[in-house]
């Protein structure tokens, strides 16, 4: 920018990735769902004993495209990221110097579930259903002074922040609640959507197609997704050296100081909650003999939910400090001394 005395450089990186694929899932049929299940040694249910919870959540559900109980469903994942890197040079005086570097990363992760709203299975193996964003920043500030031939400061600031926030791909909805299913979405984003709805022990089965994966009826938010999370980090760190020629002597003696911040709340398990159904379950109208006939009746066998109880959140200061010497004791041999201490403080 101006000959040789202030410089600029900078880069920008940028990438666009879509990776398609498919997912196949066995369905209930049209008959199933109305509560016929003698297809799969069930009995035939009278329709006012069918859950209007059960009705409503297979309303969005697609019927078998593939044989007699197949959904094979496709499309595609979006991955973008941008990258930029900027650096400025500037030679103060003959004794001065300061550069200024800041690099900033960001990828948007996008996943779609084969039914949608309602959930189920990513159409990639590499990556779980749900929308993702994350940055990184990292910057710093350095400026060296030298005092004499013989003595040198070095003092830097430097910045770290992480933040990735990773959604289920119905967050934001009242899923839960439109289709009948109360106490599940409480009014917080995290508690938004769907359950997670899996079915043990189902007969409901079909023809598969070679090369694309399948599962068992099972749809909502995967249980194994750690989703919705939410973190951020942060790393202010200041490093003073100093630099002292003394004879055969290079003594060098600092400090490192680091504030360090973290906000993390994740989905170990789901945070709206997941229903298992099972067969032989006892009811009012007989027991069950398939998972899909308690699914219908609206017996589930299990339910299990993970709720954050506060906000999490951790602070720590940590204070390092050093003193070098490197002794160039004769022309061939040189040795390097030092003692470090370090102090860390609890969260």
């Amino acid at each position: 920018m101006i000959p040789d005395k202030l410089f600029f450089f900078g880069t920008y990186q940028g990438q666009r990735e879509r990776l398609g694929g498919g997912f196949q899932e066995f369905v209930p049929t049209a008959a199933e769902r109305a509560g016929d299940l003698t297809a799969i040694g069930g009995p035939v249910l009278n329709s006012s004993d069918i859950s209007p919870v059960a009705s409503n959540l297979l309303a969005g559900i697609p019927l078998p495209n593939i044989g007699t109980n197949t959904f094979l469903g496709t499309g595609s994942v979006k991955f973008n990221s941008d990258q930029y890197d900027a650096r400025v040079d500037w030679n103060i005086s003959s004794n001065d110097r300061m550069f200024f570097r800041y690099d900033l990363f960001r990828d948007t992760i996008n996943s779609p579930a084969i039914f949608g709203l309602l959930g189920g299975p990513s159409f990639s193996s590499l990556y779980g259903p749900g929308n993702s964003q994350g940055q990184n920043h990292n910057g710093a500030i350095n400026w060296s002074h030298i005092f004499s031939p013989s003595r040198l400061l070095n003092l830097r600031y430097s910045y770290f922040r992480y933040q990735i926030d990773s959604l289920p791909v119905d967050f934001g909805t009242d899923t839960a609640t439109q289709v009948g299913i109360p106490g599940i979405n409480l009014g917080t984003l995290d508690t938004t959507g769907l359950s997670n709805f899996t079915l043990n022990g189902s007969s409901l089965s079909g023809t598969t197609v070679p090369g694309f994966p399948s599962s068992g009826f099972q749809f909502g938010t995967t249980i194994n997704t750690n989703a919705p999370l939410h973190e951020l980090e942060q790393l202010h760190q200041l490093t003073p050296v100093a630099t002292k020629e003394l004879g055969k002597h290079e003594i060098k003696f600092g400090g490192d100081y680091r504030w360090v911040t973290n906000f993390r709340v994740s989905s170990d398990f789901s945070q709206r909650g997941a229903f298992g159904f099972d067969s032989n379950v006892a009811t009012p109208f007989g027991t069950t003999t398939d998972a899909f006939e308690s699914f219908l009746l609206g017996f589930p066998s299990t339910f299990q939910r993970f709720q954050f109880l506060g906000i999490p959140k951790e602070r720590e200061q940590d204070v390092f400090s050093f003193v070098q010497d490197r002794w160039r004791v004769t022309p061939k041999l040189t040795l390097s001394l030092g003692l470090r201490w370090e102090v860390y403080t609890a969260p």
